[in-house]
């Protein structure tokens, strides 16, 4: 019997994947990843490292009058490929008007998910302004990537404060 989804009972589930586009506030794995992604009612979408990053990034969303389109939490991981399929998942939903990466690199290299954002915006062919704070193991270096890259809707910001901020201003 194929497995079904324990939030939604929909299914069959392929591998740790379920589409809940039509159920609000629901959990979904990513394909492939160690990821999870809630969706939410805002325009700003919102990918970090760590669920206790990703959760402060949405208060901090919140805190400077934004709305979160999502939770994205990337895990401990976040190299290129990683970036990629979240951003493939978040660009989908109509909504998001700006994205929010928030990475503190411990675990995660910073030069790695920059990569993986370049990579994404000439693969996908991303329109939606992405605010980028990078922090921790290689960031200087993640920063100068996103900097020399030329693309225009890449912003990158010093703090989270900054980075929400912006973002929230970019969506609207």
């Amino acid at each position: 019997m194929a497995r079904r989804c324990e939030i939604c009972g929909k299914g069959p589930l392929v591998g740790n994947t379920v589409s809940h586009a039509n159920n609000k506030n629901k959990t979904r794995s990513l394909p492939n990843l160690r990821s999870v992604r809630v969706k939410l009612d805002g325009e700003v979408g919102v990918l970090g490292n760590g669920a206790g990053l990703t959760m402060s990034t949405v208060d901090v969303v919140t805190f400077v009058g934004g709305r979160p389109a999502n939770f994205c939490d990337l895990g401990g991981g976040g190299d290129a490929r990683g970036v990629v399929d979240a951003l493939e998942v978040i660009t989908r939903d109509p909504q998001v008007r700006a994205i929010f990466f928030n990475v503190f690199g411990g675990i995660t290299r910073c030069d790695e998910v920059a990569r993986g954002i370049l990579q994404a915006v000439e693969q996908m062919g991303i329109e939606e302004p992405i605010v980028v704070r990078l922090d921790g193991t290689n960031a200087e270096e993640g920063r100068r990537i996103l900097r020399d890259s030329g693309i225009q809707n890449l912003h990158a910001e010093a703090t989270m404060l900054d980075g929400a901020r912006r973002a929230v201003e970019l969506a609207q």
